[in-house]
């Protein structure tokens, strides 16, 4: 067991969060982070921890069997997505509104900290953005900022094996379970992508593995990595507090009636959360009044995420809306949908009401499953997960007597059940299940394995295979394939402000910032183009943007050279150019102001300056 544990690849990972985690905040303590310490600091950093494992590295090269077949099936995903995120340039609303942005503000300001508003989410947890920071600053452009959630989609299919091991389950059984964790739709989508839901599900994973180890050998060293591993966890998304139910739970039912080892394991946990999260913390009561971040009216809480309704009724409507986001329907999709709003009738709610559903969102039951990496189905996975609940309630003289695999099980379950509980539900929630969908389909392998059932999974994983493939190929952000020929069939799946999906090594890399809202190309284009005709090192230039469609505008600058400084639109003053987009060209006295026409009319992009 000690042989297996922290075994070099996690290792590497974990080392590398933390190191860029206290790297990041000690330089922003200085107002340096620049290129130059930054790189310095990666470089001495990898020699060093080469260095001490050089042995081990070696020894791990030398030993991988690639005459393993599904070891060289999952070398192939790894090579597919890597060239589809190295070749593509990031284009994820989210990455674009503000993932990015926040990156591109640290490294004008050189420090993580501020004292205004920026970014509408500010508030949200950051780590995720330091790992962008770190490969923005050693590459120079966002070229590997795809790194960080691939690197992570690699370790995740490494520490889930090791977890399969640790649960004592055979080689076959874990190569399987490399191979679902390798092929789930979401994670393929997600492993080329700048968001941050991989990073969240390696950290899970390694937190399930350090509390799978706890539970048999309390080393203090242990307890204190995973601190670091929650602690990270948590300053990387909010939803990593549903999951991290699933680690707890091993460790619950290891110590719950040994107070002692369980105070020496809660209190180096709970310290170091407390002051990773210290600062962030400190930062968003002072930017919002409060330590989340929430926005406050006088009505009280504005519940954008939480739902304000939580009831058995609200977790049934959820819970069945957030299912059948992974069950394309083929055949009669419209029949299916009308008995789930006649279900809802029956319970009191309308399919769509906005106090358990987000942002506006309506439900639709889709007749296919359409490779977007926000919204796609895992159709093959979530059955597999069923399977698993079908042989523990009905088949329970089949499995043995070990009863860690079904509460890994049912703790990936009741993770599903609280999320479905508490977050207003919205069809865009795939990638923030990838955890469930790893650790109940893990515990789903075992448990039919232990049936005899791997005739079946043989089969499944083939299907799995040959799915995840598809979905790499024809992924709507960045495709091998062009959609033009075959277009009319899906476009009625994809949102109207979205370009064609066109072969990422066909389409120039900046137009692709544009392919969630192609519309925006032109005007950006000439917008910035005016900007370097007038290019002074002193200008300030704020952004006035209600879809927030932000860090195009940074790219297009730093390809034309531009020197200007951006500010937050709250501290604009008389020498501030304004960019800002609206449905109406922008107007206001004083200003002399330019504005460019979106090429569908959706609306304008205006650069303004003060009359002088």
């Amino acid at each position: 067991m000690k042989k297996l544990f922290l075994d070099t690849p996690v290792k590497g990972l974990l080392y590398w969060y933390i190191f860029i985690f206290f790297s990041t905040e000690i330089l922003s303590n200085f107002k340096l982070l620049e290129r130059g310490y930054i790189l310095s600091g990666e470089i001495t950093f990898w020699t060093v921890f080469l260095f001490f494992h050089r042995k081990r590295v070696l020894y791990s090269l030398r030993n991988i069997n690639l005459g393993s077949k599904s070891l060289l099936f999952i070398l192939i995903l790894l090579l597919l997505t890597f060239i589809q995120g190295f070749l593509s340039a990031p284009s994820t609303t989210d990455s674009m509104v503000y993932h990015i942005p926040r990156v591109m503000y640290w490294i004008q300001e050189k420090t993580l900290f501020q004292d205004v508003i920026r970014n509408s989410h500010d508030y949200m947890a950051p780590f995720g953005e330091y790992i962008l920071l770190h490969l923005y600053l050693i590459f120079g452009n966002d070229r590997m900022l795809f790194f960080s959630q691939w690197i992570a989609y690699v370790v995740s299919i490494y520490v889930i094996g090791l977890i399969g091991f640790q649960l004592g389950v055979s080689q076959k059984s874990i190569k399987l379970i490399r191979l679902f964790a390798a092929t789930l739709p979401i994670t393929v989508m997600q492993a080329s992508s700048t968001q941050v839901d991989m990073v969240v599900t390696a950290l899970l994973l390694i937190c399930l593995h350090l509390s799978l180890f706890l539970k048999d050998h309390y080393l203090a060293k242990h307890s204190v990595l995973l601190g670091f591993v929650i602690a990270l966890g948590f300053l990387t998304k909010a939803t990593f507090a549903f999951y991290v139910l699933i680690p707890i739970s091993v460790l619950f039912l290891s110590y719950y009636n040994k107070f002692k080892k369980s105070a020496f394991i809660i209190a180096p946990v709970l310290l170091i959360v407390i002051i990773l999260q210290f600062r962030f913390i400190s930062q968003n009561f002072l930017l919002y009044g409060n330590p989340l971040g929430v926005k406050f009216s006088e009505k009280g809480e504005e519940a954008v995420y939480i739902n304000e309704v939580i009831s058995p009724f609200s977790m049934l409507s959820n819970l069945t809306r957030n299912l059948f986001v992974h069950l394309p329907v083929p055949l009669f999709p419209s029949l299916i949908r009308n008995g789930i709003v006649n279900l809802h009738n029956l319970m009191g709610f309308d399919v769509n009401d906005s106090r358990i559903t987000c942002c506006g969102t309506k439900f639709v039951v889709n007749s296919i499953l359409y490779p977007q990496e926000d919204i796609v189905a895992n159709p093959l996975h979530l059955i597999l997960i069923l399977a698993g609940g079908f042989f523990i309630i009905f088949e329970k003289g089949k499995l043995n007597r070990d009863k860690q695999v079904k509460v890994l099980y049912l703790s990936s379950i009741i993770s599903f059940i609280v999320f479905s509980a508490l977050i207003k539900w919205q069809p865009f929630h795939p990638r923030l299940e990838i955890p469930f969908f790893l650790v109940g389909g893990m515990s789903s392998i075992i448990i039919l394995s232990q049936a005899n059932k791997k005739r079946i999974l043989h089969i499944w994983v083939a299907l799995s295979g040959v799915l995840a493939i598809m979905i790499i190929i024809l992924n709507v952000s960045r495709p091998y394939i062009s959609y033009n020929l075959f277009y009319d069939l899906v476009k009625s799946f994809q949102p109207i402000t979205a370009s064609v999906p066109e072969a990422f090594y066909i389409k120039p890399r900046e137009q692709q910032y544009f392919n969630a809202r192609y519309y925006w190309y032109e005007p950006y284009i000439a917008i910035t183009t005016l900007i370097a005709q007038k290019n002074n090192k002193d200008t300030t230039i704020a952004f006035d943007l209600p879809d927030g469609f932000e860090y195009p505008l940074w790219a297009l600058m730093k390809k034309q050279n531009i020197k200007a400084r951006i500010i937050p639109y709250s501290q604009i003053d008389d020498e501030t150019v304004l960019v800002s987009s609206s449905v109406d060209p922008f107007t206001r006295i004083g200003y002399k102001t330019v504005c460019i026409e979106s090429t569908i009319k959706y609306g304008y992009v205006c650069l303004s300056e003060r009359i002088r």
